[in-house]
């Protein structure tokens, strides 16, 4: 499973971030529509693996996506907080609530 592959320089592509369960939480049926599809109910190397390959790939690239947006918000709450705020100096408590 593709779940742990990630080809980008250290720390950019963490594979906390790089899960693809969040994806397949939410898309539950489809997963196991296709695992139906491609196991059939048992191990057969004859069962094409094409639906279970596509469905891994559109997860990561979706998922992929979705940490893209998150890593863009947060990146923007913290342009937002110096513009606002400037140096303003923060205890470590404090940023729990924030």
């Amino acid at each position: 499973m593709l779940t742990n592959s990630c080809h980008f320089p250290k720390g950019v592509c963490d594979p906390t971030f790089s899960s693809i369960e969040e994806y397949l939480g939410r898309n539950t049926q489809d997963y196991y529509k296709v695992l139906a599809e491609v196991g059939q109910g048992k191990w057969n190397p004859q069962n094409g693996t094409r639906p279970w390959i596509r469905l891994n790939l559109i997860a990561h690239y979706r998922q992929a996506g979705t940490a893209l947006r998150r890593a863009r918000m947060i990146r923007n709450c913290g342009k937002n907080w110096n513009e606002k705020y400037g140096n303003m100096v923060v205890r470590p408590n404090d940023l729990r609530a924030i």
